[in-house]
């Protein structure tokens, strides 16, 4: 009979053939571009006077949501960010049919209603979209405004941002944010980053086991990670390895995912 850590070495050899090929599978192209390049897109991002389309941002009440069809201009809990329509459509074949089908109200009124997402996660978005990077600010984002704005980029189907995302959640897989972010590449199916997350979970499979059955810790509430992390655990013999949360990666003054 193979002893247990004859079949860990296995395994762990398998989990990294199936990471390397699906993130060959899931790679995307990255060019080198010059810093002025950056601060022009920088700059245009900025530029409101020549916006031409505004985002309405914010959760909204219910005395807004049965108000005419301009209260979303007039609402004091929304924030109105501009930006511009050639810019959008360019960038996400959803926001190109609001903006540009006849018939549809974001065309005609020249702005979008977003629900379910703040303006810090809608301000990052555009940042990735306008700049590929998440631009000036000092602290990189937590993996909760990360998921919050994988999750509009994949509504408005903004694909090669919804890698970028997942490339930069991979960085701050931890014990504390182990769940939603497993959650998110099950949901969105990215591929890259639930191979990390496999990895990650039979790393620390000893903790995982833990708050899959014990009700004094943290636990694990979605069905479809409980199932997923299940399913690993289940081909992962002996306990695991250490539980640190891995570092933040460094700060820069401009940082690509």
């Amino acid at each position: 009979m193979t002893d247990a850590a004859d079949w860990k070495e296995d395994l762990e050899v398998i989990d990294e053939a199936i990471e390397i090929l699906s993130n060959a599978g899931n790679r995307t192209a990255s060019v080198s571009v010059a810093e002025g390049v950056v601060e022009l897109w920088e700059s245009l991002l900025s530029d409101t006077e020549s916006a031409d389309v505004t985002i309405c941002v914010g959760s909204g009440n219910s005395e807004v949501e049965a108000a005419n069809e301009r209260s979303e201009e007039r609402a004091g809990d929304l924030e109105h960010i501009p930006v511009h329509g050639v810019v959008l459509c360019n960038s996400s074949p959803v926001l190109r049919a609001m903006l540009c089908t006849t018939g549809m109200r974001e065309g005609a009124r020249k702005l979008i209603r977003v629900k379910d997402c703040s303006a810090t996660a809608l301000r990052l978005l555009l940042a990735l979209i306008y700049t590929g990077t998440i631009g000036t600010c000092d602290m990189e984002p937590t993996p909760e405004l990360l998921l919050a704005a994988l999750d509009l980029a994949h509504r408005w189907q903004v694909l090669h941002i919804v890698q970028m995302i997942a490339t930069g959640l991979q960085r701050h897989l931890s014990l504390d944010c182990f769940e939603p972010i497993l959650d998110a590449a099950l949901r969105f199916e990215l591929q890259a980053l639930l191979s990390a997350c496999r990895a990650f979970a039979s790393k620390h499979a000893g903790i995982l086991r833990i708050r899959m059955g014990d009700a004094s810790v943290p636990t694990l509430t979605s069905p479809s990670v409980r199932a997923e992390v299940a399913r690993i655990l289940g081909d992962t013999p002996g306990a695991a390895s250490s539980c640190e949360i891995l570092p933040n990666p460094q700060k820069r003054r401009r940082s690509v995912l």
